[in-house]
């Protein structure tokens, strides 16, 4: 091959990788410009729903183009006194628990089973308070 016809090939190729960047480039200016990605854009994902992105929590709104910032969310607030008692080995094997699992009973039925527990993996684990 001659020094003329690589000369050229190269440029044909570079013109060609120049081409697909702007075009990438493009692609993804006008999908910032509109709130899509390429997929969404294209079909193959449905859209989310408007002001909807998942780097932004859900609670927060846009107003007039800006970001307002997220209302506060409530923290449940641990009422109930919770006694330090562990569940029987009877009791984990019904539960389908390993018997040398450490588990703490929360609550319990009026019957006396036990309807909510903590497995303790280490004691900083164990909860004295507990509840709605």
């Amino acid at each position: 091959m001659s020094k003329k016809i690589k000369y050229t090939v190269w440029i044909v190729l570079a013109v060609i990788l120049l081409a697909l960047i702007f075009l990438v480039a493009l692609n993804n200016k006008t999908a910032k410009f509109t709130g899509k990605n390429a997929a969404q854009n294209s079909g193959n994902i449905p859209a989310q729903k408007e002001n909807q992105n998942p780097s932004v929590p859900a609670n927060t709104s846009v107003q007039a183009g800006k970001v307002v910032a997220p209302t506060p969310v409530a923290l449940p607030v641990y009422t109930k006194e919770v006694a330090l008692e562990f569940m029987t080995d009877a009791e984990k094997k019904t539960k389908g628990l390993p018997a040398d699992m450490k588990v703490q009973v929360l609550e319990r039925s009026a019957d006396g089973k036990v309807t909510a527990y903590k497995i303790i993996r280490k004691d900083s684990d164990i909860m004295t308070k507990y509840g709605d």
